[in-house]
């Protein structure tokens, strides 16, 4: 195993050589894995996916992902960052199909509410926004002079249900809402840092260095 060596589930239900790419071109040795046997070989994980929260566990589960995923995380005890969907899969629970999640973070992941939302908001999040964040925490540590800005596409968003989970960016759409967070080794951002240019390419390189 090489220093550093950041591994990328490829589960079917994301686009993982763009993150790859993201990592390559930050000089970070990346590679997807197509078979839970390989988590091993990897000292960092990365948890990707797009898409419905149901169909994400289902694909998890044929693959025979699940176990090994929790045996990394929480036994081995490796960084592991979910994306997107793959931060929302970390949580206990979805609203998405009423499914149990991999349950690395004590969260529940909920619909917009739409009562709290003006209507000129469409649902899902869209686009760029900008973040507020706990420089105190590796990964959310930035040079940049101006604001983080990341690329979101979400309907949905996750809830920390204890104090055992650590906000690490909150961002304000209709109402502000936890876009990032941790316990220990394991981590999530609701945005697609492969997508966010320079903040992206900060976020994955301040992870590969955790």
């Amino acid at each position: 195993m090489t220093a550093n060596h950041v591994g990328i589930i490829d589960y079917g239900i994301c686009n993982v050589g763009s993150v790859r790419n993201m990592l390559r071109r930050s000089g970070i040795l990346a590679t997807c894995i197509s078979s839970p046997d390989d988590l091993e070989r990897f000292d960092r994980i990365i948890l990707p996916g797009v898409g419905h929260f149901r169909a994400g566990m289902t694909n998890l589960e044929k693959g025979g992902w699940i176990e090994p995923i929790r045996h990394v995380a929480l036994t081995e005890r490796k960084p592991v960052l979910g994306i997107c969907l793959g931060m929302q899969l970390l949580a206990h629970h979805s609203e998405e199909g009423d499914c149990e999640g991999l349950g690395l973070l004590d969260m529940e992941v909920r619909h917009f509410d739409r009562t709290r939302l003006d209507a000129a908001l469409p649902v899902p999040h869209m686009g760029w926004s900008e973040v507020d964040a706990d420089k105190s925490h590796p990964l959310t540590q930035s040079e940049q002079a101006e604001n983080q800005r990341f690329y979101f596409v979400h309907s949905l968003h996750v809830v920390p249900r204890s104090d055992a989970v650590q906000p690490l960016f909150w961002c304000n759409y209709g109402y502000p809402f936890v876009a990032g967070c941790a316990r220990d080794n394991v981590m999530g951002v609701q945005f697609h840092p492969e997508k966010s240019h320079m903040f992206g390419v900060e976020l994955l390189t301040n992870f590969a260095r955790i």
